[in-house]
């Protein structure tokens, strides 16, 4: 063919992922091929590895369980579902940090979605109800209790349903004397002492309202607020009333870039298509009549 140019783009499994259910469902995302080379640099994940992993158990879930039950998931049911090596995983893969002597860790997180991070039961923390406290006027934070160590310490994800933000962590020593040194693990995380009107997020404007008198004056592991998403599986799957075919649609055409040299053209297709072919012919042609 003479003219025309045809280019090729293999769909990643990520945008395969929630496209591979049954009739009724589909995924938001769309496949994009950008007419001109170019390099996007996403911002950096520390929570990279972890994303991935939770990617590739809504693969699992995709394959093991119908559409219904994945519509239907819950935090409770999304943590039944996990097998013991992802548990595992989950329960350790989202705080790193040090402490230099033993401590007593009490984990706080906002109750307001009904939901408790599974792990916490799982790594032997006990509820601490009496040292519960209040964040941005009508957040109810709820507190975990457990003695660990010197040396690292590794806890899990905020939520499986993506609605909480993420917990923070202060620590007392074991010994009631002296002060903990907490020495984040995870780039962006960082340490503050905890007063009243002290941030809890370093990404947030929320504020403790009060604390109780045994947490207060403690160092606190902070994150970030937008981190909240790392491990969303509940809600995850969609239905929806227009699902995708082989045939494309959602035919979208948008500027990239310099618009005088690059375009984006996007559309979406459903998971019997491998590889999406786009035809493209120089100014001037007339269709089909330029092969």
């Amino acid at each position: 063919m003479r003219g025309l140019v045809q280019e090729r783009r293999t769909m990643s499994r990520k945008l395969l992922l929630a496209l591979a259910l049954s009739a009724g469902l589909a995924f938001s995302q769309t496949p994009a091929l950008a007419l001109q080379p170019t390099t996007i640099e996403a911002p950096a994940s520390p929570h990279a590895a972890l994303e991935g992993y939770v990617s590739d158990i809504l693969d699992r879930m995709v394959r093991e369980m119908g559409p219904d039950e994945r519509l239907a998931l819950t935090p409770e049911t999304a943590a039944a579902f996990l097998n013991a090596e992802e548990r595992e995983r989950l329960s350790t893969g989202f705080a790193r940090f040090t402490v230099d002597r033993p401590a007593r860790l009490f984990v706080a997180f906002d109750s307001t979605w009904g939901e408790t991070p599974f792990w916490l039961a799982d790594l032997g923390f006990q509820r601490r109800a009496d040292l519960d406290f209040v964040v941005d006027v009508e957040d109810p934070f709820h507190v975990w209790e457990k003695a660990v160590p010197a040396g690292e310490v590794n806890l899990g994800v905020p939520s499986l349903s993506g609605e909480m933000k993420p917990y923070v962590v202060f620590a007392a020593p074991a010994g009631g004397e002296g002060t903990v040194v907490i020495t984040p693990l995870i780039p962006g995380a960082d340490v503050q002492i905890a007063r009243e009107d002290g941030a809890p997020y370093v990404d947030d404007n929320d504020w403790f309202n009060a604390l109780p008198a045994e947490l207060d004056g403690l160092p606190v592991l902070r994150s970030f607020e937008s981190w909240e998403f790392v491990s969303r599986m509940v809600g995850f799957f969609r239905a929806t009333d227009y699902p995708s075919s082989a045939t494309p649609d959602h035919l979208q055409l948008t500027w990239q870039d310099d618009p005088r040299t690059g375009v984006t053209v996007q559309w979406r297709t459903d998971e019997t298509v491998d590889e999406s072919l786009l035809w493209l012919a120089p100014a001037g042609a007339t269709g089909r009549a330029a092969c």
